[in-house]
């Protein structure tokens, strides 16, 4: 025990006393503000970054994905969106070799915003685009790929549910269509910032909650099946004082 004690001593005293040395470091932008919220290796070694631009494109802020090379290249760029403002917060790569994204536009939709989802193709072209929303605000925080190829999302909606905000849980199938949607929360805040697809196929989330727990903001976490149906639901929370953690399960 005492040797790996020392060898991890040894081996982050290393990481703070030794240069990083950066493989390659580029800036992409133009005059005004350019936003990376998320980033993925892909396939081919290259990197898609994702987030929003209001340097370039059609609005106040608009849609925007960048595929560099290995050595840190551009590859190709695209800006999506209209006069509003539109963000992608969530993009992975699909087992076609594509991707999706996730996140809000007030540009098109039914509200205030709307969530969005949108596939491209391998080469950066957009294949489809689809948003869901009411009369308020709703937005995609995260997204997986599911076993029968299609896309799970995970966000906030203000438009649906009980609350200020609830947490917002939506099922498409490879082309884009809404099979199923969940809206969970009490009378106050619910967002989920994370989903992903689990062993037996289903999903698990996790987020904030205001409805529940013993705080003004707790942890919430949350499975679902592949359907939809809902398996279990708890929170958790911390009191002061105590170096344990409490968890509760919400029915």
């Amino acid at each position: 025990m005492k040797k790996i004690f020392y060898l991890l001593v040894f081996f982050n005293f290393s990481l703070l006393i030794s240069p990083i040395q950066a493989q390659f470091q580029i800036a992409v932008g133009g005059m005004g503000n350019d936003i990376v919220n998320s980033s993925v290796q892909t396939y081919d070694g290259g990197f898609v970054f994702a987030g929003n631009t209001n340097s370039f494109g059609a609005g106040l802020s608009d849609i925007y994905v960048i595929k560099i090379g290995n050595t840190g290249n551009i590859v190709w760029t695209i800006t999506i969106g209209g006069t509003e403002a539109d963000n992608a917060t969530s993009i992975i790569q699909t087992s076609d070799g594509g991707f999706i994204l996730t996140g809000s536009t007030s540009s098109f939709g039914a509200g205030q915003s709307d969530l969005v989802i949108a596939k491209l193709s391998s080469s950066g072209t957009l294949i489809w685009f689809r948003t869901i929303g009411g009369v308020y605000s709703e937005s995609g925080n995260s997204i997986c790929e599911t076993t029968d190829d299609g896309f799970a999302v995970t966000g906030n909606t203000a438009s649906f549910g009980a609350g200020n905000d609830d947490l917002y849980v939506l099922k498409f199938d490879a082309s884009g269509i809404l099979q199923w949607n969940k809206v969970i929360g009490g009378g106050s805040l619910e967002r989920a910032y994370c989903i992903i697809k689990s062993n037996d196929g289903g999903f698990l989330i996790c987020g904030q909650t205001q409805s529940y727990g013993a705080g003004a903001n707790d942890a919430i976490l949350l499975k679902l099946d592949l359907n939809g149906s809902f398996q279990w639901c708890k929170n958790v929370w911390h009191k002061p004082g105590r170096s344990s953690y409490t968890s509760n399960t919400i029915n």
